[in-house]
């Protein structure tokens, strides 16, 4: 149960009209990597750090994901306290589309005590408690994103921080894997399908017109997955043929079923069962 049923609400115990955490000191004699500290003596590095891991019992971990999760935090908070008109708004816009993500944290919200009980995010209302968090997030926020308007589009300067795959060395690998290739009457080979990172399986055409057509597509939601997915079909050349066969006699799913079927099976070896 969240700690904010067990206890006085929080108008009575803290002013509301002042930013989460006020009562904080700073203890200059102490650990200067943690200069604040806490009623009860728990020091902190910061007043975030205090609500992430302290408050809301969140997980620290690499803290630059914490700070952007702080800043949807943000984010959502204000888009209540401006009103947002309906559940599809509130799942459309800042979920994403996503009705699970937006049921649970409303959710999440309400049992922190950050909007009032018995509420979706369409009605909902900031909490005494759940102002002054949005009111400190405010004013602790990054400088990179003073700037910016407070919404979704800051959040595309932490996914700027994010390590990006290696795609010269991807396509390094890929380039001296398709060198090596036997001729075949066949060829698996990425494409685009409808804008769509795809990869297609082309062999022989069962028309007279037509030269060769495809017989299988995989698709994904992004190119470097379909590359690691190509790299692996590289590496297992010698069963193309085979697999091509696969989908002549049994049609394309079975093909697709295979590769789930291997996938499961290199994933249970690995882990030795």
């Amino acid at each position: 149960m969240s700690r904010h049923r067990n206890e006085l609400p929080y108008h009575k115990r803290r002013n509301p009209r002042l930013p989460w955490g006020y009562w904080m000191v700073i203890d200059a004699y102490g650990d200067p990597d943690l200069p604040l500290v806490d009623e009860d003596g728990t020091r902190w590095d910061s007043l975030r750090s205090a609500l992430w891991c302290g408050r809301l019992g969140m997980g620290g971990g690499v803290f630059r994901y914490a700070e952007e999760q702080q800043e949807f935090l943000l984010a959502v908070l204000v888009a209540i306290d401006r009103t947002v008109d309906s559940d599809s708004e509130a799942a459309k816009d800042l979920f994403g589309g996503d009705w699970h993500k937006a049921a649970h944290y409303g959710m999440w919200l309400e049992g922190h005590g950050l909007i009032e009980e018995g509420h979706r995010l369409s009605n909902a209302a900031l909490t005494p408690e759940g102002r002054a968090i949005m009111a400190m997030l405010m004013a602790t926020r990054d400088p990179a994103l003073m700037a910016k308007p407070i919404g979704l589009a800051s959040l595309a300067t932490y996914a700027a921080m994010r390590p990006e795959p290696d795609r010269e060395a991807m396509e390094a690998a890929i380039a001296k894997a398709e060198a090596s290739l036997p001729p075949m009457p066949i060829a698996f080979a990425r494409h685009s399908v409808a804008g769509t990172p795809a990869v297609v399986l082309i062999g022989p055409a069962r028309s007279r017109i037509a030269v060769s057509e495809t017989i299988w597509a995989l698709h994904f939601d992004h190119e470097h997955e379909r590359d690691l997915f190509y790299r692996w079909l590289l590496i297992r050349a010698d069963r193309w043929e085979r697999w091509a066969r696969m989908v002549e006699r049994q049609g394309a799913a079975s093909l697709t079923r295979h590769f789930l079927m291997l996938t499961i099976a290199e994933e249970a070896e690995r882990a030795g069962n």
